[in-house]
């Protein structure tokens, strides 16, 4: 649907955080997400990296530069949403980007089963699936809610589940 025809309004954008080895399924809930409207500012999972450790990666730059972007991508995002339940991280990249975004105070969806006691904090909202999410937010959207808290906007689950 062209930008200028699609009636939906583009209210929200969110990062996706989960590991590296799990970058495919990241790519299909980017995909999903903007279907329904949903700007998705994180990069990291549209191009197949080589191992970044060799000084170089195919979405271009060192290290310390991809992490800048990373970094960058999500000051641009209203959420965050990790991706949990699938292959543990191994190189620590979805813990840093949790840790950041509780740092800098975004809200924290997150999607499947809580792996960490981390993933209890009341800062961040626990869902069952990318569907689950997605009905919140059109929930959300109905209801008029772009004037209410970012933390407010969605009630997606209780902790615990």
């Amino acid at each position: 649907m062209s930008k200028l025809l699609d009636p939906r309004p583009r209210d929200v954008a969110i990062y996706i955080s989960t590991s590296y080895t799990d970058a495919e399924a990241a790519e299909g809930a980017a995909r999903t997400l903007r279907a329904h409207a949903v700007e998705v500012t994180s990069t990291w999972h549209a191009s197949p990296m080589v191992a970044w450790k060799s000084g170089a990666s195919a979405i271009g730059g060192n290290g310390e530069e991809i992490a800048a972007r990373c970094l960058t991508e999500m000051l641009r995002a209203d959420w965050i949403l990790v991706l949990a339940g699938g292959q543990p991280s191994t190189t620590g990249g979805t813990h840093a980007e949790l840790g950041f975004a509780i740092g800098i105070k975004r809200p924290i969806i997150l999607v499947g089963k809580p792996t960490s006691p981390f993933h209890y904090l009341r800062c961040i909202k626990l869902c069952g699936s990318i569907e689950e999410f997605l009905m919140g937010l059109m929930t959300a959207r109905v209801k008029g809610s772009r004037m209410m808290s970012q933390h407010d906007r969605l009630r997606l689950g209780k902790k615990g589940q």
